[in-house]
């Protein structure tokens, strides 16, 4: 060990600074795996939730496209998809159509969707759905339409909607009381 004083007991003075110093490390390294540990489990619990199917209908240019996708979560912990970006449009939302008073109504979600611990979550026709306003071009079957899912605690998931056919969406015309 380094001679860290110019007195007699420099030796020992030395020794106690160098335990200080070790004792600094360690601790800081012990702090470092304790959080690398907890972000891992964290991340494997965030890695759980897995997307289904992400789909999407044709659409033109300039106009309104929509997403559909299941959500599994096996995990303990839930987690809330908070929004959807895209490049692919100039805006893309959380929305959901229902029922109301005997009229279809499409409203704007806000503050995300909750997927439970053990739960699933549908996005599809006449419920849950993404909307992608403004499309950048259009989107013919057997496109792709890329996008990134959001959650709370998983962070970031990107995923593909693949443009296909599927049950025909309703025409505006046929929905009496139809409100945005």
């Amino acid at each position: 060990m380094p001679n860290l004083s110019s007195d007699p007991g420099g030796d020992y003075v030395g020794a106690m600074i160098t335990r200080r110093r070790l004792a600094a490390v360690s601790a800081l390294f012990l702090t470092s795996a304790a959080l690398l540990f907890a972000h891992g489990a964290a991340g494997a619990a965030a890695s759980a939730l897995t997307i289904q199917h992400p789909w999407s209908r044709p659409a033109t240019a300039g106009g309104v496209g929509v997403g559909y996708f299941t959500i599994l979560n096996p995990g303990k912990t839930p987690d809330r998809l908070l929004r959807v970006e895209t490049a692919a449009a100039q805006w893309a939302g959380l929305h959901v159509s229902q029922m109301r008073d005997g009229m279809m109504t499409m409203d704007e979600i806000k503050g995300g969707v909750r997927i439970d611990a053990g739960g699933r979550v549908d996005f599809q026709p006449g419920g849950l759905h993404v909307m992608f306003i403004g499309l950048k071009k259009p989107q013919k079957v057997g496109d792709v339409l890329p996008a990134t899912l959001v959650f709370e605690k998983a962070g970031r998931i990107k995923v593909d909607f693949k443009v296909e056919t599927g049950a025909p969406p309703k025409p505006m015309a046929d929905m009496p009381g139809m409100k945005h």
